[in-house]
């Protein structure tokens, strides 16, 4: 937070704010950044930007007719589950977030969540990390199943409307707490049958005794109709009678949203010594090479994967939990790309496989944040981060956690395929969706415990099961019918295998010459997928610059199509033309 103030600080004193291509403002990847905020999301200010003054405070009571309102701020993310944690807060209703992965501490969050003892989470999925602990699992609607409005980062409100109708007793989540609130009791409090009248009430608490002294003012859209509101167009707050067609930019007149129309500068408190949150356990962290490491996003994934993990096209390019080093670190480690890792901090443990990147300097990690229990057994990288927190924002430290990372020494690993998860005991795993196949599935499995012959009597005790001995491995296969059902090949290099060309196996009658055959080619090595869009592999691009001579992205887009429909590749197709253009 004292970064981003010294920033807002160094526009404000430089006169940047309110020109264009002036802004220390961040776009960031939620569409309803700003929505949030406006309808008083946050534990810090009530609705419409409204703080806990007394004057605000009475002034919400007048408008819905409030005998109480909240008198002061209530507990950020971390803090609330701490709370839950000792036993303060016993009910929780969760919404659309999974804390069980996407907090810092995961390991102290799941504790939290086993003693609430009521949790309720509105959920699109059952397979979230959070919807395993709940005591009642709600069916909430996806935002293509619901409509309502939200507010982007840059004052933009726009409509959403549903394209999908929302199956079985799926409902919205505006509907749910309308229904919860009703049988607690405030029937008159909570009318609504539609968002539109939600809607309405907002833009009409949002100008309500405001003398301009709130920005956030759309009391022009407080009377709209149910016809005008499903055909509201995009438009930018505030929207009221100064700005019946909203306002582009805000801050060109200099003025600011305080009493005296000037900017206030952010100064940081004095810093203090740096010390863990009282969640931590204390352990000392196993042997290994110190690092520092990052967390943050991938390009074809989402948060925590509860929609995204199901797109077998989206996992293609990163289909498993990984670890990016630099080729220093890498050599420092004595690993290779596709080695298991451990990765140890004081909050816990975390495994994911070695992956090079050169865009990272020695001593530094970079670990995507979207893997989790769901997806991979202990994969997700919040394990790994204190719930160190900005004490003005609340924001936890993820960007930077102090870890120690070792090579996972391994009995044995492979690739599990099937329709089933693999049903057996195993130190770890990763599992990714097939788009093949009615949504099979394919898992890395790593033992450092248990012996391939273990493993092997385990297995073929479970099912009627043939082995077949490889190179290096051998290749189990489970018979249904005469069918190929399910299959393990054990293998020293999984991430070379072509995963879509073994699957082809599953479904198959036993024939030994396609076997072999389908076999040798899974093996032949994988290459990573570049352009999920139009599945251009890296092996394919090199051999157009290598082979063809083809020095340009945009040829690059002509022979082969990569970057073409979404372009979110073409930074990475750019770099493969760099560094392997011929001279």
């Amino acid at each position: 937070m004292d970064q981003a103030g010294a920033i807002i600080n160094a526009h404000l004193l430089t006169g940047r704010i309110g020109k264009p291509g002036a802004a220390p403002f961040s776009m960031t990847g939620q569409p309803n950044a700003m929505g949030g905020r406006e309808v008083g999301g946050l534990a810090t200010q009530l609705a419409a930007h409204m703080g806990f003054d007394q004057e605000s405070r009475d002034r919400l009571a007048r408008f819905w007719g409030a005998p109480r309102v909240v008198t002061g701020p209530g507990h950020k993310a971390v803090d609330l589950f701490e709370a839950v944690h000792r036993g303060e807060i016993r009910a929780l209703w969760v919404l659309g977030t999974n804390p069980a992965a996407s907090l810092p501490d995961t390991l102290r969050v799941r504790e939290a969540l086993a003693r609430c003892e009521l949790l309720v989470v509105s959920e699109i999925t059952d397979q979230s990390d959070t919807a395993g602990f709940a005591h009642l699992l709600l069916p909430a609607a996806a935002w293509g199943e619901k409509g309502g409005a939200v507010t982007n980062s840059e004052r933009t409100l726009s409509r959403q409307r549903p394209f999908l109708p929302p199956p079985g007793e799926v409902r919205p989540d505006w509907w749910a707490l309308t229904q919860v609130a009703r049988r607690l009791g405030f029937e008159q409090a909570f009318p609504y049958e539609h968002e539109h009248q939600i809607f309405c009430e907002h833009a009409a608490l949002s100008g309500f005794e405001n003398r301009g002294e709130r920005h956030f003012d759309i009391s022009a859209l407080a009377t709209l109709t149910r016809e005008q509101y499903e055909g509201l167009e995009p438009l930018s707050w505030p929207v009221n009678r100064a700005h019946p067609a909203g306002c582009r930019r805000l801050f060109e007149d200099g003025r600011f949203a305080t009493p005296d129309g000037r900017a206030r500068l952010v100064v940081p408190a004095e810093p203090g010594p740096v010390t863990l949150a009282p969640a931590q356990r204390g352990e000392t962290p196993a042997p290994g090479v110190g690092l520092l490491l990052n967390s943050g996003r991938l390009r074809d994934q989402w948060h925590t994967m509860t929609r995204t993990g199901h797109v077998a096209r989206l996992q293609e390019a990163e289909p498993w939990p990984t670890l990016r080093l630099g080729a220093a670190s890498l050599r420092t480690l004595g690993a290779e790309p596709g080695d298991l890792l451990a990765i140890e901090s004081e909050q816990g443990l975390a495994h994911a496989l070695a992956e090079r990147d050169e865009g990272l300097r020695e001593g530094e990690a970079f670990m995507p944040m979207h893997w989790s229990e769901a997806h991979g057994r202990g994969a997700g990288v919040n394990r790994l981060v204190a719930p160190r927190v900005d004490p003005l924002s609340g924001q936890p430290a993820f960007k930077q956690s102090r870890v120690w990372v070792s090579a996972r020494p391994l009995l044995w690993q492979g690739l599990w395929l099937g329709s089933e998860p693999w049903a057996h005991p195993v130190e770890w795993w990763a599992r990714r969706t097939l788009g093949t196949h009615g949504g099979a599935l394919c898992q890395w499995l790593a033992s450092w415990q248990e012996s391939e012959a273990q493993s092997w009597g385990r297995l073929n005790r479970a099912g009627n099961w043939l082995r077949l001995p490889q190179a290096r491995g051998w290749l189990a296969i489970e018979l249904r019918q005469g069918r190929i059902n399910s299959l393990l090949l054990v293998t020293p290099t999984p991430r070379s295998v072509r995963i879509d060309t073994l699957a082809s196996l599953l479904g198959a009658p036993l024939q030994a010459d396609a076997l072999i055959t389908t076999l040798d080619q899974a093996l032949a090595g994988a290459s990573r997928l570049i352009c999920s869009c139009l599945r251009v592999s890296e092996r394919q691009i090199l051999a157009a610059i290598e082979e063809q001579g083809i020095g340009e992205v945009a040829g690059l887009q002509a022979l082969l199509g990569c970057g073409s429909n979404c372009g979110t590749c073409l930074p990475e197709v750019a770099r493969l033309v760099e560094r392997h253009r011929p001279d």
